[in-house]
């Protein structure tokens, strides 16, 4: 492939909650370098909805006829572009198309932007201030404003997520996971990487609740509202990243859960069974996940809750199950930050305060997670 070029215009509807902008002067060159990088250039027209942007470069190989996603992209591209002239695109042909030679290949730049508060999940706002953090209760400071998700990402939340991105290529199965492709880091390279553990029936160890019937992603009856395990750090950013949001580092996460009180717990400085989910708390689900947002004061089977939302309104932040961040744990370590303890953690481990840390690439029947967004 000696050079692509095509100029994409687009202006349309996508979803009820989405909106593609205009996207204009796209062309793409591959390198004489021998790379077999080709650099992608186009310009992002300002929309008067939306301020940023998650784009995505499709290839067809057929002249137009057919379109696939492209995820070995890096530059302008994912969530959070801004509009502008000249914006950059690398795409990794040779490690996608390896031995592919096509002078009949056109390129496609899409440009989508989310309207702010119709994304399909219930939000809480964090203003921006201060907030105790840590066991000594430190005084830090947010100087902005941000939404974090009023509850934990549900099973029936992330199978829409699945069906909607294996529909476009966007993730994929390989043996009894979901994959998809991650741009890298300074800890992990570019490439593919678990989302997903589907388990196996005979995996005692798997608790997770959502399945491929072989056509499609489904829920075991009664748990679309609990909240997904099984998911890798790498299957949270890709769900946060897919509706244009965020893991929220740990500082974000834990002045939502505690705000400036200095409290242990989302709620003061105790814990019981009628407040969170921990060790031999007595729930009805013993030994497994809650719903998301079951402590609200409900009566459920005889089992009576007390209402404990964070001082934002978020639940679950204390048990139920460990939260993904996109902290590392430490200056060069390849471990993410985990916030909050789970069913299978005793109540210690519920502060607002634990920190806690997994490897990122690997899934685990006690951790979920919640996405951010910054206002």
């Amino acid at each position: 492939m000696k050079k692509l070029s095509y100029l994409f215009v687009l202006l349309t509807l996508q979803l009820a909650f989405a909106q593609q902008a205009q996207v204009t002067n796209v062309t793409a060159a591959q390198r004489t370098d021998g790379s077999k990088i080709v650099d992608i250039t186009y310009d992002l027209t300002e929309d008067t909805l939306f301020t940023d942007f998650n784009v995505t470069v499709e290839v067809s190989f057929d002249a137009g006829a057919t379109y696939n996603l492209t995820v070995y992209v890096t530059g302008a591209v994912g969530t959070g572009v801004v509009p502008g002239t000249g914006k950059e695109i690398e795409w990794n042909l040779g490690q996608e198309y390896n031995n592919t030679f096509d002078e009949n290949v056109k390129v496609k730049v899409i440009a989508t932007g989310h309207v702010a508060g119709e994304i399909p999940f219930e939000f809480v706002t964090v203003e921006a201030g201060d907030y105790t953090y840590g066991s000594d209760d430190q005084i830090l400071n947010i100087d902005y404003d941000y939404q974090i998700m009023k509850y934990e990402v549900t099973n029936a939340e992330y199978t829409e997520f699945l069906i909607e991105a294996y529909a476009t290529g966007e993730v994929w199965l390989s043996g009894g996971d979901v994959e998809g492709f991650y741009p890298g880091d300074g800890e992990y390279p570019g490439g593919n990487y678990e989302l997903y553990d589907l388990g196996e029936p005979s995996d005692s160890y798997n608790y997770g609740r959502i399945d491929w019937n072989g056509t499609t992603f489904i829920v075991t009856e009664g748990y679309g509202g609990h909240p997904v395990i099984e998911v890798t750090w790498f299957g949270a950013y890709k769900f946060a990243e897919h509706y244009g949001l965020h893991l929220p580092d740990e500082y974000e996460w834990e002045k939502a859960a505690r705000g400036n009180s200095g409290y242990d717990y989302p709620w003061g400085n105790s814990i019981d069974g009628s407040r969170a989910n921990y060790s031999g708390s007595g729930d009805p689900w013993d030994n497994g996940t809650t719903p998301a947002g079951f402590y609200n004061g409900q009566t459920y089977e005889g089992f009576v809750t007390t209402d404990s939302p964070s001082q934002f309104g978020a639940y679950d932040m204390a048990g139920n199950v460990w939260e993904w961040t996109k902290s590392w744990y430490s200056e060069g370590s390849s471990y993410r930050v985990r916030r909050g303890g789970s069913w299978n953690d005793y109540a210690y481990y519920c502060q607002s305060w634990t920190r806690n840390y997994y490897n990122p690439d690997v899934s685990y029947s006690v951790v979920g997670f919640r996405c951010a967004r910054t206002l």
